[in-house]
């Protein structure tokens, strides 16, 4: 069984919900974005400190990165020793170690438990354990780079933020999940998020089998008919 449990479906600044994340829970367990908000909501649901396998990070705006360096701190200290691997895109290692070590200062000399960082490139998947897992750079006014996770005859898509580009479209295409940050309710003339309208008529073309919006711009009023999950919420994962 596969299942994908929201932590947070916020965008930056919503006063009510944590920031976007969540766990993919399959042959591995993995949290895909780590944002200031996240880790607090993420203990919610578990403290055991080897409770992941991995983290991704899409990219290095505050709201999916700044989360890191107390997770991890708080895994040493309640006795994780096994190994916790970090994903991300090209260039993601050096951007990580920064966030670290800034959140506090040698972080990475005083971590009790080994950490191994894998940088994936667009032209090239990654395996770990029974999931494949691949990118695509989406634009984004940093380098931000979706998500695909494969799994038996099941693949989960995560756009992270920024609008699709021709590379995240051919990631996405027949996904059985597509989870897809939408921050403007309607069409802009900015590329740097996605419109609504912009990814319910890409989900069409690209036969995803179904859609989740998350980071919504707050207080916009929610798209019609669509699923806009809430934290805390699993949602199972059906090939």
């Amino acid at each position: 069984m596969i299942q994908i449990r929201y932590i947070g479906t916020g965008e930056a600044f919503d006063h009510r919900l944590p920031n976007t994340s969540m766990v993919y829970e399959g042959e591995r367990r993995i949290l895909i974005d780590c944002g200031y908000a996240v880790p607090h909501a993420l203990w919610s649901h578990s403290r055991d400190p080897n409770w992941l396998d991995a983290i991704y990070l899409s990219h290095f705006h505050a709201d999916h990165c700044f989360g890191l360096p107390a997770l991890l701190a708080r895994m040493g200290e309640d006795g994780r020793e096994r190994s916790l691997t970090i994903f991300g895109g090209p260039g993601s290692k050096e951007a990580t170690n920064t966030v670290l070590q800034t959140g506090y200062p040698r972080m990475l000399e005083k971590l009790p438990f080994p950490l191994e960082q894998v940088e994936i490139p667009p032209e090239s998947p990654a395996r770990f354990g029974a999931l494949t897992l691949k990118v695509a750079q989406s634009h984004h006014s940093v380098p931000n780079y979706s998500l695909r996770i494969e799994e038996d005859t099941m693949s989960l898509c995560y756009s992270g933020d920024g609008g699709p580009s021709e590379a995240t479209q051919a990631l996405f295409s027949g996904c059985s999940l597509l989870i897809h940050e939408a921050y403007h309710p309607e069409l802009q003339t900015k590329q740097s998020h996605a419109f609504v309208p912009q990814v319910m008529a890409m989900v069409k073309q690209l036969r995803v089998e179904q859609l989740h919006f998350i980071h919504l711009k707050r207080d916009a009023p929610l798209p019609t008919g669509a699923t806009v999950p809430v934290p805390g919420q699993i949602y199972l994962l059906k090939g």
